[in-house]
């Protein structure tokens, strides 16, 4: 097994998680998740470094929560204007998308419905998600990170970068003056390649770095290599968490909310 981390508030009540909300992130090659109650006072949160579809050695996913959403990864998706997005046009659309192997598409609005996200999950993978969790509503991971950073930073007159870094892979959302400039993932092996996605964005966005405000997340700390490179491009670099979610309980006070926060983002963006 690898790397993983567990806390609950110690008031956390098995018996009645019909009250509670579980939020899951699937990842590439791990998972994470929380489970907040009706105030969204955080109860437990976890990651760990294996992929969902493995054996899940955790009893508190096996149990019924009142609302049950999951974020899962695809690498599949194309973004069509809602005024003109068409289900009778979506043969048209998925040519865009990667398409191996056995896929099914699907559809999510965002950005207050103003955008049609089209996407594919590999079915085997979907199916596999709705067998472990059958009542679960189930988005593309870009739902929370797209619509809670335009909630937080969409406004700015000044380019924005939110940059999720992930086991595997990284997203890049850039916005500006309420308006959704770029969004892609990537997978990626080593911090050179995150480094070089995040310019080639704004280059090709024809942004100029020392005007960009970077905000980063996801699996990114103070001394780590790739926020010093970060740090030697881009004058302006904070760590962006969401305060959506009550951490306040004393056993969440190592947990740092950076690194959760397109998984905490979901709480309040789907």
């Amino acid at each position: 097994m690898g790397y993983k981390i567990y806390a609950t508030d110690g008031k956390f009540d098995t018996a009645n998680t019909l009250a509670y909300q579980l939020l899951i992130e699937a990842g590439k090659d791990y998972y994470s998740y929380i489970v907040v109650d009706e105030v969204g006072k955080l109860k437990a949160i976890s990651y760990c470094e294996e992929s969902i579809f493995g054996d899940i050695d955790n009893s508190l996913l096996q149990l019924t929560y009142k609302k049950t959403s999951i974020s899962l990864y695809t690498s599949s998706f194309t973004f069509i204007p809602s005024q003109i997005y068409s289900k009778d046009d979506e043969t048209v659309y998925t040519q865009f998308l990667e398409t191996k192997g056995n896929t099914s598409p699907y559809t999510h609005t965002l950005l207050n419905d103003e955008i049609t996200g089209l996407h594919t999950f590999a079915t085997n993978e979907f199916n596999a998600i709705k067998l472990l969790f059958p009542l679960a509503e189930i988005f593309p991971q870009y739902i929370s990170l797209i619509n809670c950073g335009y909630q937080q930073l969409g406004s700015e007159i000044s380019p924005q970068l939110l940059l999720n870094i992930k086991l595997g892979c990284v997203e890049i959302l850039i916005l500006q003056n309420n308006k959704l400039l770029f969004y892609n993932v990537f997978d990626t092996g080593n911090d050179d390649e995150i480094l070089y996605y995040t310019l080639a964005a704004c280059q090709q966005n024809g942004l100029e770095v020392k005007d960009i405000k970077l905000h980063i997340c996801g699996n990114v700390e103070l001394d780590s290599n790739i926020y010093n490179l970060l740090k030697q491009y881009f004058g302006k670099v904070h760590f962006r968490h969401h305060a959506a979610v009550n951490m306040d309980a004393d056993a969440f006070g190592d947990i740092i909310k950076h690194q959760f926060y397109s998984l905490l983002s979901l709480s309040a963006c789907v």
